[in-house]
């Protein structure tokens, strides 16, 4: 009889596919592309920073889930790059 109650830990599910993004992260990166081709067009420099700062964190999210723990530095990396290019776009739109 076996202890562990969701079947044991050392079987690996086959078939089970990565998934990277979620349907509500799929749409806001349509969602984001489109502002950013806006920003892009009406030469909107904030906005570019800040959609660029939600580019970086989807992408952190992703390396996070391929890489795991070897390109952790890379991680950290892409989360300080989003951090500061979102509080340079809210600088550079309020003052």
């Amino acid at each position: 009889m076996s202890t562990f109650r969701g079947g044991k830990p050392w079987e690996e599910k086959k078939g089970k596919k990565l998934q990277l993004f979620t349907a509500g992260e799929k749409a806001s990166l349509v969602l984001c592309l489109a502002m950013l081709i806006f920003a892009l067009q009406s030469e909107d420099v904030p906005l570019c920073f800040l959609i660029f700062a939600f580019f970086c964190y989807e992408l952190q999210n992703v390396l996070a889930k391929i890489a795991g723990q070897r390109f952790r530095f890379l991680v950290s990396l892409l989360w300080g790059l989003c951090i500061s290019l979102f509080i340079g776009s809210i600088f550079m739109a309020f003052f």
